[in-house]
């Protein structure tokens, strides 16, 4: 099994674009289940999951990931570099955060 951590950032930023009818949508290795089920289970406290969600809504076990965050409010639209910034800062706190109580 792969080794777990504090916190996980799960990059699924390599979908192919929708561009026309014609155009094949994929979302890589992110399709597979197997793989999925890794990343997933990876996280003690906290994940991260950044993509883009109209590429990977393609994939019946992305839908339900999604509907679940959705529920639960945990899905943060970032569409600027500040936003991202933002992020990995708050990503370095948590984890500075979880170091100090051990």
């Amino acid at each position: 099994q792969g080794r777990q951590k504090d916190v996980i950032l799960l990059s699924c930023v390599r979908a192919t674009q929708i561009t026309d009818a014609t155009t094949t949508v994929g979302i890589g290795f992110v399709a597979n289940r197997q793989r999925l089920n890794v990343s997933l289970t990876r996280a003690k406290y906290a994940m991260y999951i950044l993509g883009h969600m109209n590429s990977l809504n393609v994939n019946e076990d992305w839908q339900k990931l999604y509907s679940n965050a959705v529920e639960r409010k945990t899905i943060f639209q970032l569409t600027l570099p500040e936003q991202f910034e933002w992020l990995m800062k708050h990503q370095q706190e948590a984890q500075t955060e979880l170091t100090e109580k051990k």
